[in-house]
């Protein structure tokens, strides 16, 4: 037993070191996003305005919670591309619940993420089926079951007004869904940082097989952390909702890349065992920026993509590179 114990210690202690990141993601990346923004502000004065400001930080709220879910099944050594289609499906029933049952109905989108999570979860771990496949599935079967229940058409009308609130409001001339994404992401941090699971999260990421050999349960673990993705996706599901007053059948359409964009861009390695929270939000708040920069100084759509795709194989190289040195 003291063995074990001592196992679970070199282990977390090894793993806590090794996630401190390196110079890239904890300064360059930064330091980045400034140069960007003075280069958009020389560029295009409108970005430097309170308004545009506002218009990110909403931008990023959704993406902040959907990118830290993904940083948790990435971290893990897995990856989950059913975040977009959670995002619709938590949306749609949210809605509806809203309809029916008033505020209480908000619990809905989190409650259906989480539960995706647990499903998916249990598959990948207990029966070690690879975990693109498995999330594909249910990015297909969430989205189907989204256009079978609306027909494709959006739902909207007997909405809670502090439903709208929470999509549009400000507190403080701060956007409320920003706040709500930066809420989460200092629990996770929190949670990832200082908890023994969060650790083992790590410790699994890295080498599976030598975690559970030093007495983790690598199937409860990995499980948590598809739950923890589903919830935070049905989440972004319910701010994304209330963004636009209704229950849209094409809602987080595509929004898995963006989110493992961001996740990657951030630090965390697609090979598993290595990212912070802080670094999937510097991801976010670039790719934010990127976008609304582009946006602001006329760049086509079809340029964007070309763009942040750039990035991404930049920061997939820099990890690369990272993992050479290791």
């Amino acid at each position: 037993m003291s063995k074990i114990q001592s196992s679970k210690e070199k282990i977390e202690r090894v793993e806590v070191k090794k996630n401190m990141g390196n110079f890239f993601y904890t300064l360059g990346l930064p330091i980045f996003i400034v140069g960007l923004s003075i280069f958009f502000t020389i560029s295009e004065p409108r970005f430097l305005s309170l308004q545009n400001f506002q218009n990110v930080a909403r931008q990023a709220s959704g993406l902040t919670l959907l990118a830290v879910g993904e940083a948790f099944a990435i971290i893990s050594g897995g990856i989950d591309i059913s975040v977009g289609s959670i995002v619709g499906f938590a949306g749609i029933f949210t809605v509806v619940a809203l309809q029916n049952f008033g505020l209480v109905g908000l619990l809905v989108g989190p409650v259906v993420g989480a539960f995706v999570g647990l499903i998916t979860g249990s598959i990948i771990s207990r029966f070690r089926v690879a975990p693109f496949v498995v999330t594909l599935a249910a990015l297909t079967i969430l989205r189907g079951s989204i256009y079978l229940y609306t027909g494709g058409l959006p739902i909207f009308g007997n909405l809670p007004a502090f439903f709208v609130t929470l999509g549009t409001g400000f507190f403080a001339g701060v956007p409320i869904t920003f706040i709500v994404g930066v809420i989460g992401l200092v629990i996770c941090w929190l949670f990832l940082t200082y908890t023994y699971p969060g650790r083992y999260l790590y410790a699994i990421g890295s080498n599976e097989q030598a975690a559970w050999l030093s007495g983790i349960d690598t199937t409860s673990i990995k499980t948590m952390a598809y739950v923890l993705t589903g919830l935070l996706s049905g989440i972004a599901g319910v701010l994304f909702s209330a963004r636009v007053n209704s229950g849209q059948p094409n809602l987080g359409s595509l929004m898995e890349l963006d989110a493992i964009a961001a996740a990657v861009i951030g630090g965390v390695s697609l090979t598993g065992g290595k990212g912070t929270m802080v670094g999937v939000f510097y991801g976010v708040i670039l790719l934010s920026i990127v976008r609304n920069g582009l946006n602001l100084i006329e760049v086509s759509s079809f340029a964007q993509m070309v763009v942040v795709g750039l990035i991404i194989v930049i920061a997939v190289v820099i990890d690369a590179l990272e993992h050479r040195k290791e």
